[in-house]
């Protein structure tokens, strides 16, 4: 259900000659998704398999089933508000919204006496997120000529993302976060890094309490490192015509995303990997003698998954620039069979602004990368015709 107030036609907000348009919306709806089922074709039915007891062949359950499975529900109220001012020159839309998902598939770990093994687990319809935040977008005509018009655009989205509820079930793992309520998904579960003892060489971390230790345990995994999903992200760009020119170009950006290098992992490992001629990273500087203040432990000691591997994944990016001629119809119609007619030189992933230590914080895995083939930088050239 929706509805739509034009203001522009009341007239307290008419007679405000600056105002071209203005509408303010509000709606509520939800759907579902039916794509979403976990578990394959038949995850509501019980499944087994053939398996022997003292030597007799016997049936055996594998899974368990879940008849009660029923696709993931949400709802979605949004406030907004359209405008358009100074004769067109300014124009774009605001929205607020807020986002609730219900029965969320999260994993149910069953019980070692109920015969499907330690640490067996069954998809149920029980976790509920929630996802708040703002969409801005805005257009602004800076010149209006004849031959020239120049416009600049900008969007941003703010999400803030928290799970709700987990339904009584324990915090459980996903990849590299641990999905817990309370905190955004994609939270990384990591031991915390505490850098290099200066005396000794040795890799040092943190503890649950706060304590420096050189014992490494996943034991101390703590979420203090964010998440992979970017809080913030927007876009800006400039739309410029001139005579039988345009052109264009498309800038892109998220902030306070983090990701898991796992390369670094790799490449930086001295235990296994770099003494079996693995690249190395420039970067490193090795602990080699007692007082050496090093970012990098004695090359004894091999590398651990820590919070040393996760990086701010924020980036600016050249995303699109465009640049079209457009032939003269009169032109372009000598050739009976030719209506339009342009040529073009495009341009795509041109440059990237980023502290990202990997080759493109875009490619791969949102959560992690590993060795993944960045987006590709490509100029391309044409000519579109229409008959």
């Amino acid at each position: 259900v929706g509805a739509i107030w034009d203001a522009k036609k009341e007239k307290f907000i008419d007679d405000i000659k600056m105002i071209n348009m203005l509408r303010v919306k509000l709606s509520y709806g939800g759907s579902g998704n039916a794509d979403n089922f976990p578990g394959g074709n038949y995850p509501y039915q019980n499944s087994y398999s053939q398996g022997s007891y003292s030597g007799l062949n016997t049936i055996i359950a594998t899974y368990p089933g879940n008849p009660d499975m029923k696709w993931e529900s949400t709802f979605v109220t949004n406030f907004g508000v359209d405008y358009e001012i100074l004769d067109r020159r300014i124009y774009g839309d605001i929205n607020i919204y807020n986002k609730v998902t219900k029965d969320l598939f999260i994993q149910k770990t069953l019980s070692a006496a109920g015969g499907f093994g330690t640490g067996a687990a069954l998809n149920i319809n029980a976790g509920k997120l929630g996802n708040k935040g703002t969409e801005i977008n805005i257009n602004a005509e800076v010149l209006r000529k004849k031959d020239l018009v120049v416009t600049i655009f900008a969007n941003y989205g703010y999400n803030k993302n928290r799970v709700l509820s987990l339904a009584g079930e324990q915090p459980y793992e996903a990849g590299t976060e641990l999905i817990k309520e309370g905190l955004p998904l994609g939270t990384h579960y990591e031991v915390k890094w505490g850098g290099v003892d200066a005396a000794t060489g040795m890799p040092l971390y943190y503890d649950k309490n706060g304590n420096l230790t050189n014992v490494y345990s996943q034991d101390n995994r703590v979420q203090d490192f964010g998440t992979w999903e970017a809080p913030h992200r927007g876009g800006f760009g400039l739309n410029a015509r001139y005579k039988s020119f345009e052109f264009s170009s498309l800038f892109s950006w998220q902030k306070g995303s983090y990701k898991m290098d796992n390369m670094e992992y790799f490449v930086e490992n001295p235990v296994g990997f770099m003494e079996r001629g693995y690249n190395q990273s420039s970067s490193m500087i090795f602990w080699k003698k007692p007082g050496d203040i090093a970012s990098t432990p004695s090359p004894l000691y091999g590398t651990n998954f820590s919070s040393k591997l996760i990086h701010d994944a924020s980036f600016l990016r050249l995303r699109d620039v465009k640049i079209v001629y457009n032939v003269p119809k009169d032109l372009a119609k000598q050739l009976k069979f030719v209506s339009n007619a342009s040529i073009f030189v495009q341009g795509s992933n041109l440059y990237i602004w980023t502290k990202w230590r990997g080759t493109d914080p875009e490619a791969g895995a949102t959560n992690i990368n590993l060795s993944e083939f960045p987006n590709p930088r490509t100029i391309t050239a044409g000519l579109d015709v229409t008959f």
